[in-house]
């Protein structure tokens, strides 16, 4: 969640749904209600929803309101090596500024690629789609010193053939190309889907407190909702 400056409200983006990442606005009206905050009304799941505009019969436009979870949840992908999640919001449209407030929002940011295997386990999931995704690059606040919104080192790059190159001079966000995976810089202000990153607390609870007995391996089952519309079937190897 981020806090609006004009209005010193609370702006909630969403996920899922048919919003394309679209806030909240609240009030909205569902089945003659009123409601002011998020809702589970009308859900089976216990999941909580918003319509983001103000009368949901008239236009049924609504997401889920994300909320922080621990690990690997709801609407999470847990990575290659067990120690981050990923969250690919491919139906989104937001700019960079609002795509990265919406990771925040779940106490996580926009996507790092810190490793050519982290990299290579990326451009294996989005390749399903042809789009560009916004990726933590920026250099916002210094002209070409580009850096990771979450802070991640940066020791990797994957920068297509002449990128990037402040195309106008207002190229200040990174990008990645799903067909291909090769990185490119584009103005902030765009709409894209996007790809949240955190860490997995979880693991390293586990790994501290969990004993493994010597020629086995722990086992960690996730539960992911059938619906979600990024990838289908997904495993993870350890």
């Amino acid at each position: 969640m981020t806090t609006s400056p004009m209005s010193n409200e609370t702006i909630i983006y969403t996920i899922a749904g048919n919003a394309g990442g679209d806030p909240c606005l609240f009030p909205f009206t569902f089945m003659g209600v009123s409601y002011s905050t998020c809702t589970t009304a009308g859900r089976s799941d216990n999941q909580k929803w918003c319509a983001t505009t103000s009368n949901y019969a008239k236009d049924f436009i609504w997401g889920i309101c994300p909320q922080p979870v621990e690990g690997c949840g709801a609407f999470w992908v847990e990575g290659q090596f067990g120690q981050y999640c990923y969250q690919f919001n491919f139906q989104s449209s937001l700019t960079w500024v609002q795509a990265r407030d919406a990771c925040r929002q779940q106490n996580a940011d926009l996507l790092s690629i810190t490793s050519p295997k982290e990299q290579a386990w990326v451009a294996g999931r989005i390749n399903i789609v042809t789009t560009v995704m916004w990726l933590g690059m920026s250099d916002i606040t210094i002209e070409g010193n580009w850096g990771w919104s979450d802070s991640s080192p940066l020791i990797y790059l994957k920068w297509r053939a002449g990128q990037p190159n402040s195309y106008g001079g207002n190229e200040d966000c990174g990008a990645i190309i799903t067909r291909n995976g090769l990185w490119g810089d584009t103005p902030c202000s765009r709409h894209l889907s996007f790809i949240c990153k955190k860490k997995d607390e979880t693991k390293a609870i586990n790994q501290e407190t969990t004993t493994s007995i010597p020629g086995t391996t722990a086992l960690s089952n996730r539960n992911f909702p059938g619906f979600l519309f990024w990838i289908s079937k997904l495993s993870t190897k350890r």
